[in-house]
């Protein structure tokens, strides 16, 4: 498996399995506030400060109310919107966001009150914000589930697990890499520019491999770099005890032989540019 985010598709399941959950409470109309639960829902990441920011899951629609300058950030990240309500800023907007989000939940997503619930009483106090409760606005009780979505996130699927070895596998390397890179008369900027450099290089490189290049990569083999950068693959003899069919795959940067080495399955590559590495690997890739 090849993955490097969660697709849209992914997160609309994520939005069904809640709004499943909703309807056995008999509940149509969901807030989520937490940017944690949001970028788990949608996608959608940010860092709200002291903004009120929140998105809105009617009868199985997704909504956004978010400052203005969020506005095309949500339509990029997320996509598949029912609409985007905003406001201009906080505290700089004549209206309080929170008395203006309770006019649209009344107006225009035309709520029912008796089928409405949030995972917050209101918006978080960080940064400064200061508030009032969505019911002191709405007159009208808010029933709050705060776990619903927290609960969701416990239970981890396949394609969430491959992103965190992926996650684990290149924070192992970065912390072992600013090991080796640490030599005496160094600072730690210097060493951590270098680290993030070669880190970087292995992270994004692949979206700049042709696939051509991995197609015919086989099950069981060695991959080895010498000191001027070119990558060559032994293949597993038929006993097991040795490797054959040495082959050029042509040359690759430090970068690209982490990346491939990922790729394949391997956690044994130098990270010294000018000695041989080399991995032995076994994937089912």
């Amino acid at each position: 498996m090849t993955l490097s985010y969660l697709s849209a598709e992914h997160h609309q399941r994520r939005r069904n399995t809640l709004q499943n959950s909703l309807l056995k409470e008999g509940l149509e109309t969901f807030l989520v506030f937490n940017p944690t639960n949001i970028f788990y829902l949608t996608g959608f990441a940010f860092i709200p400060t002291e903004r009120p920011l929140c998105a809105i899951l009617h009868k199985g629609q997704l909504s956004f109310f978010v400052p203005q300058l969020e506005v095309e950030h949500v339509k990029h990240q997320v996509g598949r919107l029912e609409n985007v309500f905003s406001y201009f800023d906080y505290p700089s907007d004549e209206i309080h966001p929170m008395v203006r989000l309770a006019n649209i939940l009344e107006k225009e997503v035309k709520i029912n009150p008796r089928q409405f619930a949030s995972e917050a009483a209101g918006s978080s106090p960080y940064w400064g914000y200061l508030g009032p409760k969505l019911e002191e606005i709405m007159k009208n009780s808010v029933k709050v589930l705060p776990n619903i979505v927290t609960d969701m996130r416990i239970i981890k699927e396949e394609e969430e697990i491959h992103l965190l070895r992926a996650s684990s596998y290149f924070a192992a390397r970065a912390h072992r890499q600013l090991q080796e890179l640490t030599k005496v008369g160094r600072n730690e900027i210097e060493v951590s520019i270098e680290a993030s450099r070669i880190q970087g290089n292995a992270v994004i490189i692949g979206e700049r491999l042709p696939s051509s290049r991995l197609d015919d990569v086989p099950c069981n083999g060695r991959i080895s770099r010498t000191g001027r950068g070119t990558l060559c693959l032994s293949t597993r003899n038929e006993s097991g005890s040795g490797f054959q069919e040495r082959r050029c795959l042509g040359h690759w940067g430090h970068g690209q032989c982490l990346w491939l080495l990922f790729r394949t399955g391997t956690n044994n590559v130098h990270s010294e540019p000018d000695i041989q590495a080399e991995g032995v690997f076994q994937s089912d890739a």
